[in-house]
């Protein structure tokens, strides 16, 4: 489930954004700078978050390989852990001036509620200064005043309170639900990948990578695989059996869109396939014109995806044009009409949309995608016009 979605952009503002759903594999992320049109320069942008502390309190501009790890670390807390870091985060946006915490900071507290320890059950400074000198675990300082006192003055709520805002402060701890919780010991190991997007996204090398359950069992399989004897190798691992068949998830496709496609169809060696086509379509360089057919065709099955791989090098990508309105001004500008003024033209659009119809080209967020013979892009439309003529 998505924890932060981000807008990537271009630095000079062009126009250009794509969304991306983090946490994200290497190959989605790669696919959103594609559709973006971003290189090395880019901007992030944080547009949602699910958490609610976190809503407009993520210090901008944001590392990108930060936000990546503070999602999947998101992922990974219990319902309960989730209560105690959005308490921490609102804490802790209170402390700063700007109301805005650092990613940096918003990972250590992920970190530190893993760890966090449920002191009691108080909900109050009150109870909790009640609790800490009935239990015994004032500090010595404060345990050296409390003894100077008389007892009326041990036993007066206000002095309950001030210890137990004492140890809240200097602790900064929080109350929750359960009661009142401090965070743990926190390692800064992750914060080390800020800036490193390789590391933080885990780069994956292989088109298609699937984690293969059986019962207890789990291994994770790149496809394709070096060789057959090595795919035996891995599933006899698992040792399957009726009780407990294998069944796969894919967590990371060159073609992200393609993920869903592959865990429907349960089929190691269809992905097999699948990933050796992606393959051969990156060596010859039509991945990225397989891609664009892929958004536009939306293939229902496996294998219907396995089969568009086969047309690859029949598509034209334009990667420059991006929407009607864009392929509407390439297509008037060489016409040089005096006194056309282009950007306040209004009809832009509909005229970009008529001439891509009329010239068969499909809009896609990786350019504009036609058929090198000219034939409709969607079988419908070649279905069409054949019974037309």
């Amino acid at each position: 489930m998505s924890q932060i979605t981000v807008y990537l952009s271009r630095e000079n503002g062009d126009g250009h954004t794509q969304l991306l759903d983090l946490p994200a594999t290497w190959y989605e992320l790669e696919d959103a700078f594609h559709k973006a049109r971003v290189g090395k320069e880019y901007v992030v942008r944080v547009h949602r978050t699910e958490r609610r502390a976190l809503a407009g309190c993520i210090r901008q501009p944001a590392d990108l390989a930060e936000l990546n790890i503070l999602a999947r670390r998101l992922e990974e807390l219990t319902p309960e852990q989730c209560e105690i870091f959005e308490a921490f985060v609102e804490h802790d946006s209170l402390l700063q001036a700007d109301l805005k915490i650092s990613t940096a900071r918003l990972i250590h507290i992920t970190q530190g509620v893993v760890n966090s320890t449920l002191l009691c059950g108080a909900k109050y400074d009150h109870d909790l200064g009640s609790y800490l000198i009935d239990s015994g675990k004032l500090t010595p300082d404060a345990k050296r005043r409390y003894l100077k006192l008389d007892e009326a003055e041990k036993q007066n709520p206000r002095y309950w309170e001030a210890v137990g805002i004492g140890r809240r402060m200097q602790n900064h701890g929080v109350y929750v639900s359960r009661g009142y919780v401090e965070l743990g010991p926190i390692s800064t190991e992750e914060i080390s990948l800020s800036g490193n997007i390789p590391a933080a996204f885990s780069k994956e090398e292989a088109p298609v990578v699937l984690e293969v359950t059986s019962g207890q069992n789990t291994v994770t399989l790149s496809l394709p695989p070096k060789s057959e004897q090595e795919l035996s190798r891995h599933i006899n691992s698992l040792g399957s059996s009726a009780q407990h068949p294998v069944t796969l998830r894919c967590i990371a496709c060159r073609v992200p869109g393609a993920k869903a496609l592959i865990d429907r169809d349960q089929d190691i060696f269809h992905a097999w396939s699948f990933a050796a086509a992606i393959n051969y379509m990156e060596r010859d360089g039509t991945l990225l014109a397989y891609k664009a057919a892929f958004e536009a065709l939306i293939p229902q099955s496996l294998d219907d995806a396995i089969t568009l791989t086969g047309e690859a090098e029949d598509f034209i990508l334009d990667p420059k044009i991006v929407g009607p309105r864009m392929y509407a001004e390439a297509y008037l500008k060489p016409l040089d009409a005096p006194g056309l003024d282009l950007p306040s033209f209004c009809i832009l659009p509909t005229l970009g949309r008529r001439l891509m119809e009329l010239e068969n080209i499909v809009s896609t967020p990786y350019g504009a995608l036609r058929r090198e013979n000219g034939e409709p892009i969607r079988a419908e439309n070649r279905k069409s016009l054949q019974e037309l003529t």
